[in-house]
């Protein structure tokens, strides 16, 4: 689970942590995150998600070199290299740090996320300058107690004894970060050597504990709005399947069948205007190719409706699923604007009920302001609500129990956040705005 997260000239934060612990030192399950419009609640979850593109680098630079010699093999056109580049070259440390590095500073990048991994605190930091990686930390224990597994800088590596469990293994390692460290990081490389080379070899040769650091951070489930999807982790292989349309092998029909019974039993509890729903099949050879149907009663009469032809909402809400069963299955999931398209009264009913069902860790951002009031009240609300704050250009991130309003019993959290005594509310001028001036502006010709 994530504990903390610093981040110095990221995005539109210059200088900002958040804390994601109780009282007691143990991070919290729950975490929805409040804030003006544009004020980084996108960029926050980015910022965690980010951490686990710095692992994939060195893979990427790996995969990209072959495709491209597969490519001259057979002699592919400049449209096949034009789209390599689109997908895979923002993979590369200069394009990500290009695209995350405050604008107009000179300072580097730092990233630093704790974490909490099989019942011991850690923590991964990252910084950069402007062209590539010029620091990684990395803290977690190899038996027991915390200790600093690796420091490298520029002029120095400063690795741990057994962190490698071969000399062979650690000079070769060293000689790696000596051609590539900076363009990749050092996790970066051991992550392509996991990779590359095969699982006996590498359980041999490297820590278990780092190999868990690794896997932790790609594990990471994350869903931003504008950005693709990536696989869903701590689910079994059935579930990271679309659940409105695609193919599966005949003989795993019966996962098909279990999502049309659980989809009808979730719909049941939140959208009682689908009477159901159901798949259509079609089959060829060896696949079966599905649909998923909504059933609505429309003029007395149920009729089957394409999913694809739902509202928004309901479709965003379905979508939503297979990261909420994450949670609810031990996975760290981040879900940017959770409401998108859907009612706010109905996020009030989905976070409340999964409030207690929650083994991993979900961390939100919203501008649901339904989460703060009864009468389904979070628990632990003034502890896991957090506000994005600005003042005078500058931005920090508190939980409601962290702000200067005092909270009593029966304080109306939602009413106070609408009344600015949290911050991160929108602060339009109060007198009114005269749209004409707009067309008046855009009419103008020279």
């Amino acid at each position: 689970m994530i504990r903390y997260i610093k981040l110095k000239n990221f995005r539109s934060f210059e200088n900002v942590e958040i804390d994601f612990c109780d009282t007691k030192g143990k991070p919290k399950p729950l975490v929805f995150i409040y804030g003006n419009n544009g004020s980084g609640k996108s960029n926050l979850v980015s910022s965690i998600t980010l951490l686990g593109d710095f692992l994939s680098t060195m893979t990427f630079h790996e995969k990209m070199q072959e495709i491209i010699k597969q490519g001259q093999d057979k002699k592919t056109g400049d449209g096949f290299y034009k789209l390599l580049k689109r997908f895979l070259m923002p993979m590369n440390v200069e394009n990500i740090i290009q695209a995350n590095k405050t604008i107009g500073t000179k300072s580097n990048m730092i990233l630093e996320c704790g974490f909490f991994l099989d019942g011991k605190k850690g923590s991964y930091t990252i910084e950069t300058d402007s062209k590539q990686i010029v620091h990684e930390r990395l803290e977690y224990c190899l038996k027991k107690n915390t200790r600093e597994l690796f420091d490298c800088t520029p002029n120095k590596f400063s690795i741990t004894p057994k962190l490698f469990l071969t000399s062979e293994y650690k000079k070769n390692i060293e000689e790696l970060c000596n051609a590539y460290w900076g363009k990749h990081s050092l996790l970066a490389i051991i992550m392509n050597e996991r990779v590359s080379k095969s699982k006996e070899y590498i359980t041999k040769q490297v820590n278990s504990n780092l190999l868990k650091v690794i896997s932790f951070f790609k594990s990471i489930s994350y869903r931003i709005i504008g950005e693709p999807v990536k696989t869903i982790a701590s689910l079994p292989k059935t579930l990271n399947l679309n659940f409105i349309k695609g193919n599966i092998k005949k003989d795993k029909m019966e996962v098909i069948e279990n999502y049309e019974k659980a989809l009808n039993n979730f719909f049941h509890y939140y959208c009682p205007d689908i009477v159901g729903v159901a798949y259509h099949y079609t089959q060829k050879e060896k696949q079966i190719f599905y649909k998923l149907y909504s059933q609505k009663l429309i003029e007395n009469e149920v009729r089957d409706i394409d999913f694809n032809m739902e509202s928004s909402g309901i479709k965003n809400l379905t979508n939503l699923l297979p990261f909420l069963m994450s949670a609810c299955n031990g996975g760290i999931v981040l879900i940017d604007e959770i409401e998108n398209s859907i009612h706010e009264l109905l996020i009030q009913k989905l976070v409340y009920d999964l409030q207690d069902n929650i083994s991993g860790q979900l961390i939100l951002t919203t501008h649901c302001i339904s989460l703060l009031e009864k009468p389904r009240k979070i628990k632990c609300l003034k502890e896991r609500a957090y506000v994005i704050r600005q003042q005078n250009g500058c931005k920090t991130i508190k939980s409601l129990n962290q702000c200067e309003t005092r909270i009593f019993p029966n304080t109306n959290m939602r009413l106070q956040y609408l009344a600015g005594n949290y911050l991160g509310v929108p602060q339009p001028n109060d007198s009114a705005f005269d749209f004409k001036t707009l067309i008046e502006a855009f009419s103008q010709t020279n």
